[in-house]
């Protein structure tokens, strides 16, 4: 829902002086929200990372593609057809 929706809800219901304190409020709640489902994100990527580096054959086994693109990203090749920032320009 929130800042907007929030405000948009206490506009309608509340008196005129009230509505910026639930948007602020709702603000405040979506804010919180966004930062534990990236807080989550990271965690996985994390995670990701530890496991690579500690058993990189397993990656190895399950997706090939995906362990071919980070072992020529460690060593500085892209994969075919890649766009890299600063190469690959006309």
């Amino acid at each position: 829902m929130g800042a907007g929706g929030a405000a948009l809800l206490a506009k309608t219901v509340l008196p005129q002086p009230l509505w910026g304190l639930w948007a602020l409020i709702g603000g405040l709640l979506a804010l919180g929200i966004c930062a534990i489902a990236m807080e989550v994100i990271a965690s996985g990527v994390v995670a990701f990372f530890v496991v690579w580096a500690e058993d990189p054959a397993a990656l190895e086994r399950t997706k090939p593609a995906l362990f071919l693109a980070m072992q020529g990203a460690i060593e500085g090749r892209p994969r075919a057809g890649a766009v890299v920032a600063g190469r690959n320009r006309r």
